[in-house]
């Protein structure tokens, strides 16, 4: 079982990430959330294999690094809409195991999710 916690800036992604992966064997989401202060409770409460971090104005580099710190066995993934390259360089520097465009394919998701799992 793949547990994911994600942090999403608009409701609706979070809604929708759970409902999609509701329908997926494998898969048990413990929390969307939007704002970092609530996904730090949750990730030191009760930390899953996965976290989903959106990319926003919202969050800044050094908030992407405290949480990806926060557990060794948590592999985030950085989540984005638009990103430069090097922005995209530096969160994965800072911690970040993976990336995904959230203009993504439903099945490109799940591809994305169960390859971080599974270490790659």
């Amino acid at each position: 079982m793949i547990s994911l916690s994600a942090y999403a800036v608009a409701p609706v992604a979070g809604i929708g990430l759970r409902a999609i992966l509701a329908e997926e064997a494998g898969f048990q989401v413990n929390g969307t959330f939007d704002s970092i202060e609530t996904l730090e409770v949750n990730l030191r409460e009760t930390p899953p294999n996965l976290l989903l971090l959106e990319l926003s104005s919202a969050l800044n580099l050094h908030d992407l690094e405290r949480v990806a710190s926060l557990n060794s066995q948590t592999a985030t993934i950085a989540w984005f809409d638009i990103v430069s390259s090097e922005y995209l360089s530096q969160a994965m520097a800072l911690g970040a195991k993976g990336a995904l465009s959230r203009n993504s394919s439903v099945k490109t998701h799940i591809e994305c999710l169960k390859a971080v799992a599974d270490g790659y």
